[in-house]
């Protein structure tokens, strides 16, 4: 019934009023043939019933003279003269006893004939079933008083001398009644009919317009223009159409000037964006020539004041290149034109190399700082990289730059996993200044900072969080902030990853080789750190503050097995000289200080294995202990470093300053290089000679990189087929799309750093 309802409900206005209207007249045609069939029904009944009671009447007037005579023939006449009425089936006569029948024709139907000997007092309906009537009626004779008595009033006697019956069928009646019902019926399916074509004419002419104005609102909001409702009939219906037609042209006159202004918007973010690729190429072009010039000098002897010059230089620089990066990610993104990848990665190990390049950048700082990676997380996930490390640095940066003392860490939680899915909760936590409550909402707004004072003494865009916030929506994240006024702020990234399922085989082979972690720290960060350091590699640990105390905790030895000694600080070691000696030789310790450059020294190294700088990391702590048990991969580089002799570049710059920074890098990796100033010299050099690979940059005159490397793949086979890498200031993933499909084999951005150069010639050149 519900179904029905629903059905009924998404129906047309036409065929609901239709389905209404047809239910109207099916119940009042109904209702009207059976209120008829019964009024005629029952004035036939009434009427046959009448007749009955004559009929029995009369053929009891006529049959007193024969009770009185007891003539049976005159008894036979009376009957024969009712049997001539239709029905009558059966008459009988009967003396004044009531008993014995004077006359009778025809058999009573059993069960109608009465027991009873009463004769009534009148014509009266005795009995009846489905199929008779009988009817009884006395037989009264009248006596004349006599004459002596006719003078005092008296009234004539009645005498009943008997009774008469009549049985009458109501075949007749059945017939009446199926020709009222018939009738009826063919009258009301006459008048049904009639009506349907009449209603249905008028349903039609009324919602017809309904269905018009409808159609045309659903073809409106499919978008289709120029829509019209030629509607005519009552008044009521036009005003709608003309209300409908007034609003079409309303709407398409706005849709047109919205029309307009997309374009005109589209067209602006065009610009601004091919605006600011523009410059930042054209920022880019000599920023590479004044970093790569700085690296170059600090390679030569100078003087520490001298040094420190150029590291203020080379770190004006860089922060320079990370303002136009963040102005130009921004724009990209506000126009949808930034995809996020999905490669391997190890996570872990990414968001320790981030921590140690922040803590690196600001040694004389005495923050602690760790990360903290839940054991049942998995490290390597696929992701864009590029873009989590944005999104890292971004925010261990601000951590940093607002934190004067205590702590910067990053903790990474397991929220969900299952089915080749996780989501990883990623913290990032420190005991800065704070954020007030108030400014949370405007935190991830453009260009907006908490006030004045914090631009003035941290500087920065205002750029850095808002882009973060639009980078993690792409990977299908969120992220929230928790802080409190000079308590410290959390900004809490929540991404969901694909993750690669693989065994730790090489914290297995550490399990292998060692039996136990026993940790030396003070209470505090890098103790927790120690303490994970230890989960992570699935050993037992045991936590002391001090040295002097290792012997208290009975440290069990295994045959074949290291104990691992972990050392955050000390820096007066010497004193500890007996307990480093005896835990060497007791126990085959391997011991392993941590400590910060700037605040510490190294110290007794014949009695300390390695010492490595904070913050602590594990995978290069693992890295460190796999190459101290197995003694790897050193005849390899020296082959690879024999090779670069061999190998022929040919740079292809129009810039000169960028032609003597790479050159220079090159020439002191040893490779052997040759300048094109253009693709066209650099197409007519390949012809005459071999080369290994090429550096393409990709905007110059004559014959720009695009088309060089076109026809330089369009050369013999042999030398259509050098590895050619672009190096280009248009540093966008279009523009690095563009590089690989006209032929480009790798990429390298500018400005560009001796480490990035050789890492993508090696690559190449070994395919070579």
């Amino acid at each position: 019934m519900k179904k029905l309802l629903q059905k009924f409900d998404s129906a047309s206005l036409s065929r609901q009023v239709t389905l209404l209207f047809i239910m109207a007249i099916i119940v009042v045609s109904i209702s009207l043939t059976v209120g008829l069939s019964a009024l005629n029904t029952h004035i036939a009944v009434d009427r046959a019933m009448k007749e009955g009671i004559s009929i029995t009447e009369a053929l009891a007037n006529n049959s007193s003279l024969s009770l009185l005579l007891g003539s049976k023939k005159s008894a036979q006449e009376a009957v024969e003269a009712v049997l001539t009425f239709p029905g009558v089936v059966q008459v009988s006569v009967h003396d004044y006893t009531a008993k014995n029948i004077l006359y009778q024709y025809g058999e009573v139907e059993p069960g109608l004939e009465q027991n009873d000997k009463n004769i009534p007092e009148k014509s009266i309906l005795e009995n009846e079933n489905s199929d008779y009537w009988q009817f009884t009626a006395p037989v009264i004779i009248v006596s004349e008083p006599s004459e002596e008595f006719i003078l005092e009033g008296e009234e004539p006697l009645l005498q009943v001398i008997g009774k008469v019956k009549v049985l009458i069928s109501k075949d007749e009646l059945k017939t009446i009644k199926n020709t009222i019902i018939f009738g009826s019926l063919s009258i009301t399916a006459f008048v049904f009919v009639l009506s349907f074509f009449v209603l249905r004419r008028i349903i039609h002419k009324t919602t017809r317009p309904f269905a018009v104005l409808s159609e045309a609102m659903l073809n409106s909001g499919k978008g289709m223009v120029g829509l019209r409702a030629n509607i005519k009939g009552a008044r009521e219906l036009t005003n709608i159409a003309k209300t409908f037609n007034d609003m079409m042209d309303v709407l398409e006159k706005n849709e047109n000037e919205l029309i307009k202004a997309r374009d005109a918007a589209l067209e602006a973010s065009r610009l601004k964006s091919e605006f600011v690729a523009n410059i930042s190429h054209e920022i880019r072009t000599p920023m590479n020539g004044i970093l790569g010039m700085l690296s170059l000098i600090d390679h030569n002897k100078l003087s520490k004041e001298e040094k420190g010059y150029i590291a203020i230089a080379k770190e004006s620089g860089n922060l320079l290149l990370s303002l136009i990066d963040g102005i130009l990610d921004f724009s990209k993104i506000s126009v949808g034109k930034i995809e996020v990848e999905k490669i391997e990665l190890n996570l872990k190990q990414t968001l320790e190399n981030i921590i140690v390049l922040h803590s690196n950048n600001d040694l004389s700082s005495n923050l602690e700082m760790a990360c903290f990676y839940d054991p049942d997380a998995p490290f390597f996930v696929l992701g864009d990289s590029v873009r989590l490390q944005q999104v890292f640095n971004n925010l261990i940066g601000n951590a940093i730059k607002f934190t004067k003392q205590g702590s910067v860490n990053v903790f990474v939680k397991l929220l969900e996993k299952n089915d080749k899915k996780v989501t990883l909760e990623i913290k990032f936590s420190d005991t800065g200044v704070g954020i007030s409550e108030e400014f949370i909402p405007k935190l991830f707004d453009a260009y907006s900072q908490q006030d004045g004072s914090i631009k003035r003494r941290f500087g920065g865009t205002g750029l850095g969080l808002a882009i973060c916030e639009k980078l993690v929506k792409l990977m299908g994240g969120t992220i929230r902030v928790e802080s409190q006024i000079s308590v410290g702020t959390d900004m809490i990234l929540t991404i969901p990853f694909e993750y690669v399922d693989k065994l730790n085989d090489q914290a297995l082979l550490l399990c292998e080789k060692i039996n136990h972690c026993f940790l030396v720290s003070t209470d505090g960060v890098c103790k927790s750190a120690l303490m994970d350091v230890a989960k992570q590699f699935g050993l037992s640990s045991t936590w002391s503050d001090s040295l002097l105390t290792f012997r208290e905790y009975k440290l069990q030895k295994t045959s074949g097995k290291y104990l691992l000694v972990l050392i955050n600080g000390i820096e007066d070691v010497d004193k500890y000289e007996s307990e480093l000696k005896y835990l060497r030789e007791t126990y085959d310790a391997i011991i392993v200080r941590f400590f910060n450059p700037v605040l510490e020294k190294k110290r007794l190294t014949n009695l300390i294995d390695w010492h490595m700088t904070k913050p602590v990391r594990s995978t290069q702590l693992e890295q460190d202990l796999l190459s101290y048990f197995f003694k790897n991969g050193k005849a390899k580089k020296s082959k690879e470093q024999s090779l670069h002799e061999e190998c022929k570049i040919l740079l292809v710059e129009d810039n000169p300053v960028n032609q003597k920074v790479a050159k220079a890098m090159l020439v002191k990796a040893g490779y052997q290089v040759d300048i094109a100033m253009n693709g066209q010299q650099a197409l007519d050099k390949l012809k005459i000679s071999d080369y290994d690979l090429a550096l393409m940059d990709c905007q110059m005159p004559v014959m720009d990189g695009y088309v060089a490397t076109q026809a330089i793949r369009a050369l013999p086979e042999k030398k259509s087929k050098i590895p050619i890498i672009a190096l280009s200031a248009n540093v966008s993933a279009e523009d690095q799309s563009k590089c690989f499909e006209v032929g480009m084999n790798g990429f390298i951005p500018k400005p560009f750093t001796k480490k990035q150069l050789e890492s993508e010639l090696k690559k190449w050149y070994k395919a070579s």
